[in-house]
């Protein structure tokens, strides 16, 4: 067999190998991939500022998930590999992954807190971020009941710039839905009256509330 033989039937055997991978690809969505079927329910959302001794996080745009439910509808358990934020700025598409905010203990129980320079909300919280990392399968029928804080970067002056938002889960399997998440006026409030994410755990409360280690308060922001 002469090289240029050679060369005709690798060329060959290459155009039938592309001309299979939709093929391949179809089989293994349609057949071997299972799709999970989650239902997703939010509560309160809010965009807010982060204040933090962390630099990559400090003075940051948070989006913040007071309250998330997914219940698992399909016949067969789902190990949930990753959360993803999807959101359009400047035209582009952008995403960002969740992250863990410290928490501290308030009345017994896990909480995080948002804070201006004259009050606070101070939120029961449980890090849905811990419960991807944990790898908790979610049983058929289980719900399956979180919270969850995403980092975007954004200029924080821009917040009324940023559209589409989506969440994509993806689990261990390949399966993966999305879910849209339509913009509310009441995203803005806590921004607009000067709150901000404490990326920092609770120390103690007493009658003046709650109090984090190296925050101070002006009359606008925290400060670290």
């Amino acid at each position: 067999m002469s090289t240029s033989d050679v060369i005709a039937l690798a060329s060959l055997f290459a155009t039938i190998v592309v001309a299979l991978v939709p093929g391949v690809y179809w089989f293994y969505k349609m057949h071997v991939r299972k799709p999970h079927k989650l239902e997703l329910t939010l509560g309160n959302i809010a965009l807010v500022p982060v204040a933090s001794t962390l630099p990559d996080h400090n003075g940051k745009l948070a989006l913040v998930i007071y309250s998330m439910t997914l219940v698992n509808v399909a016949p067969n358990p789902v190990t949930l590999k990753q959360l993803t934020l999807v959101y359009k700025f400047r035209h582009r598409n952008r995403r960002a992954d969740l992250v863990a905010i410290p928490t501290g203990v308030v009345d017994g129980e896990p909480a995080i807190g948002l804070a201006n320079a004259n009050d606070q909300v101070v939120i029961a919280w449980s890090n849905l971020h811990e419960k991807f990392i944990r790898g908790e399968p979610v049983q058929p029928g289980r719900v399956f009941d979180a919270n969850a804080v995403f980092i975007l970067d954004v200029p924080i002056n821009r917040i009324r710039e940023i559209s589409c938002f989506r969440l994509i889960v993806s689990d261990y399997s390949g399966g993966r839905s999305t879910h849209r998440l339509d913009v509310q006026e009441q995203w803005y409030k806590a921004y607009e009256q000067g709150f901000s994410l404490i990326d920092a755990a609770i120390a103690k409360t007493d009658a003046l509330g709650a109090h984090w280690p190296g925050m101070t308060f002006t009359t606008k922001r925290f400060k670290v």
